[in-house]
């Protein structure tokens, strides 16, 4: 007996629609019901097609959720993502209090006013909202998943957390010593942003995450909207990672491969340094990996940061050296953003004739020459490295 032919009907089944809806925009869904009346009536009848919505592929203007959707599919939706859109908060009011989404993502979205945000968070506002991503980086490169420009409120927003019961973020409020009130110079509440993996790299000691409240992880899931399958990893166990502040763990974590030393293995030894700004405190490994030694002044220069440097000279010894054969115009040429513009305001206030007393006591005409600027940049990072 031959073979039953495998047709559209043998093939599709509301299942198998429904493990694939979220990957669909709402547009294709309905393209999709319009190819044949068994994939129609396999749509329409099945429960949960519009789930999940995820508009931040479009990356265009957000301006109202029903203008995008119909009211019918918007009230069917339980996990909206909306992440890099352009959203208002009196855009996310009819999300909040007239929907009934229970997973919301906002993340890296431009137009938040974050006090309106907080204030309708609050406990007194009713809302069918479970869940909110606002807080983790969409593409983090470290173990700091949140992002030091997505928030200018950070104790502002530990508190909001603390009060918000029956919703689950993105990150929890810090627990670290320094944040104890009976601890010399504590500070106060604020939201965590580095992430702690694994065990200390001195003793070894494992943080413990229980008893803690939970914490989404990010991104969204795709086929699940409930709270406790958000705060699972991929492999379906919560998340034990210890979560802190950066004014916590300041000094004894690398900021470049994320590796970390508990209160009492940094106590009597310096672990991390900050030679660079741009990158950070790291430790010995994560510095060596990307300095190099100038031949010219024998001192260290970062190779991610000094964007006008080579593997031979640092890009203040590079400068000065195409000063002495070159013009000042095509010296400027090996220097950053940052050394040219400081060279461009040292012509504006010091002028060519302007002549600066010397330590030794002799005049000189005050030049604005590579080892200048690196002078006083040393000096400013030093004032900075000091407060």
């Amino acid at each position: 007996m031959a073979d039953t032919p495998l047709t559209i009907s043998t093939i599709l089944s509301e299942d198998l629609l429904l493990s694939i809806a979220p990957y669909l925009h709402p547009k294709d869904i309905s393209a999709l019901s319009l190819t044949n009346k068994l994939i129609n009536n396999l749509l329409t009848s099945a429960q949960g097609v519009y789930r999940h919505i995820d508009f931040s592929p479009e990356k265009k203007k957000f301006q109202n959720a029903q203008k995008l959707v119909s009211p019918t599919i918007l009230s069917a939706t339980r996990t909206l993502v909306l992440d890099f859109t352009l959203v208002a908060i009196p855009q996310l009011e009819s999300i909040l209090y007239s929907s009934n989404i229970t997973l919301l993502s906002i993340r890296g979205c431009k137009g938040i006013d974050e006090r309106a945000l907080m204030a309708h968070l609050s406990p007194e506002r009713g809302t069918k909202l479970k869940g909110i991503y606002y807080f983790t980086d969409p593409a983090p490169t470290t173990s700091r998943f949140v992002q030091k420009s997505v928030t200018k409120f950070p104790n502002e927003w530990a508190l909001v957390i603390s009060n918000c019961k029956d919703i689950c973020f993105d990150t929890r409020v810090c627990r670290g010593l320094k944040h104890q009130t009976d601890e010399v110079g504590h500070i106060e509440p604020r939201i965590s942003d580095v992430k702690l993996e694994g065990g200390c790299s001195g003793c070894g000691v494992n943080l413990t995450s229980e008893g803690l409240p939970n914490v989404l992880v990010a991104p969204a899931p795709l086929h699940s909207s409930t709270i406790r399958v958000a705060c699972k990893g991929i492999d379906g166990k919560p998340i034990a990672d210890v979560l802190r502040c950066e004014m916590c763990v300041r000094e004894r974590w690398c900021e470049g491969c994320g590796k970390w030393w508990c209160e009492s293995c940094a106590v009597d030894k310096k672990h991390v340094t900050r030679p660079c700004l741009e990158c950070g405190f790291q430790c010995g490994e994560c510095i060596a990996a990307v300095t190099l030694f100038c031949q010219s002044c024998k001192s260290g220069y970062c190779t991610t940061h000094n964007e006008g440097a080579d593997d031979i000279q640092c890009e203040w010894c590079k400068a000065s050296s195409a000063r002495r054969g070159a013009s000042a115009t095509a010296s400027n040429a090996f220097l950053t953003s940052a050394a040219a513009s400081h060279y461009a305001m040292l012509r504006l206030t010091r002028p060519g004739n302007t002549f600066v007393k010397s330590p030794a006591g002799a005049s000189y005409k005050g030049g604005i020459g590579g080892r200048n600027f690196q002078n006083e940049t040393i000096a400013r990072r030093r004032a900075l490295m000091n407060n």
